[in-house]
C-alpha cells in the first residue's frame, strides 16, 4: 500500500506560531458544544448521509479548550470532514477526538478512494482546502498529518500540544500563556 503524505514542517510549530492565533484569527460564530457533539453533527449537512456510515469516538476525559484553538480545530475538521463526505467516495467516514495530557488531536479517516497526489503538495486553488487546513493549524502551533491512498482511504490528523489547547483548571493560564508569547 503505497501512502502520499503531507505533514507541516515544524511540529507544533513555535512561539512565533502561537502568535499567529492572535494576531490574525477571525473566529467563526459556533455554538458551545465540546467538539465531539459539534462534529457529530456535521455529518447532518450532507444528504448522502445515510449511505455513508459516519461515527465520532470522543477519547479521553474531555477538557475545556481555549476558545481560538477550539475554533480553529473545528474549522480546520469540518474542513476535512467536508471533503471527505463530499469527494471520497467513502463508505465509513470517523472522527476521532482525543484528550490527554499532553495534546489534543482529532483524527479524521475515510475508507475512500484517497486524495489526488497532486494536491497533497500543490498550492493550486483548486486543492486550497488542503493549504487552508495545513495554514489553520501552524496558525495554533500544531500539527497536520494527512496519509491518503487510493487502496485505503485518507486519515487527516489535527495535533496540539496541551499547554496551547486546553485552558488551564485555575482560569490564570490564559495570562501565562499569553504573557509568553510576548516575553
Amino acid at each position: 500500500m503505497a501512502w502520499e503524505s503531507l505533514a507541516t514542517q515544524e511540529p507544533f510549530g513555535g512561539t512565533a506560531a502561537l502568535a499567529g492565533v492572535l494576531g490574525s484569527f477571525r473566529p467563526r460564530e459556533r455554538s458551545s458544544l465540546d467538539l465531539g457533539d459539534a462534529f457529530s453533527q456535521i455529518g447532518q449537512e450532507f444528504p448522502t448521509r445515510s449511505q455513508i456510515r459516519f461515527r465520532v469516538i470522543v477519547v479521553g476525559m474531555a477538557k475545556h479548550l481555549r476558545s481560538a484553538i477550539s475554533n480553529e480545530i473545528y474549522l480546520a475538521g469540518h474542513e476535512a470532514l467536508s471533503n471527505a463526505f463530499r469527494h471520497s467516495g467513502a463508505t465509513d467516514i470517523e472522527i476521532e477526538v482525543e484528550y490527554t495530557a499532553s495534546h489534543l488531536r482529532v483524527l479524521i479517516r475515510d475508507n475512500g478512494t484517497g486524495i489526488d497526489p497532486r494536491a497533497l503538495y500543490s498550492r493550486h486553488e483548486a486543492f486550497g482546502g488542503l493549504c487552508w487546513m495545513k495554514e489553520r493549524m501552524e496558525r495554533t502551533g500544531g500539527r497536520l498529518r494527512v496519509l491518503s491512498s487510493a487502496a485505503a482511504g485518507t486519515e487527516v490528523e489535527l495535533l496540539v500540544p496541551a499547554h496551547v489547547a486546553f485552558e488551564s483548571p485555575s482560569g490564570h493560564g490564559s495570562v501565562r500563556w499569553l504573557s509568553k508569547l510576548y516575553s
